[in-house]
């Protein structure tokens, strides 16, 4: 049901060697390690995505789905995400790991899987992130988030977040600004120790 997925708490658990050989969906794995001013788009065909220890990478115009994460940031800065699509993920759909500036624009994630917490996208020890987007689930489970803030200070939570258990979900998490619709969620933002 899920294809791929890297999960650690320290860089060297992200930091592998995976070549485009590597496929998921009949498409290629993009990872990389290192890198710096990259762009990552449709001309790809990417089936996943992931940038580690990286700086100034663009990924856009994707359709991403059945992975562990469908696009992976880890302990990198500067990056931007925009016009992705992700869904049938198991933990996030697109999943921000230790970073800063990153900026998440006008995505959508859908369709998350019955994990607890999972989210169309994560924060996790992350800061002056800027997430935009729509973000819905009709999970009867209520156990997903729209946008899930782990650790994470100083970012900007916007867009449509409908039809999830939690909207946006602040654990452990000062200093974040939520704006946008939040409905049809059981709840628009739950607020834990933040």
């Amino acid at each position: 049901e899920y294809n791929f997925g890297v999960e650690g708490e320290k860089l060297n658990h992200f930091t592998h060697n995976i070549d485009t050989l590597n496929t998921v969906n009949g498409k290629p794995i993009y990872y990389y390690v290192n890198a710096n001013v990259i762009t990552i788009d449709s001309s790809t065909n990417a089936g996943y995505v992931g940038v580690v220890n990286s700086e100034n990478v663009v990924i856009r115009d994707l359709t991403l789905s059945n992975n562990r994460q469908c696009v992976l940031i880890a302990y990198s800065k500067d990056c931007t995400v925009e016009n992705v699509v992700t869904h049938n993920y198991s933990i996030a759909g697109i999943d921000v790991e230790s970073s800063e500036n990153v900026t998440i624009n006008n995505c959508e994630a859908y369709d998350c899987g019955k994990f607890s917490l999972a989210s169309g996208v994560k924060l996790h020890n992350s800061t002056h992130c800027s997430v935009s987007g729509h973000f819905h689930d009709n999970d009867e489970y209520y156990n997903d988030c729209g946008v899930y803030l782990k650790e994470s200070d100083y970012n900007t939570i916007s867009g449509e977040f409908v039809g999830n258990g939690r909207g946006v979900y602040l654990d452990h998490s000062d200093y974040n600004v939520i704006e946008g619709n939040l409905s049809d969620n059981k709840y628009g933002v739950y607020v834990d120790n933040s």
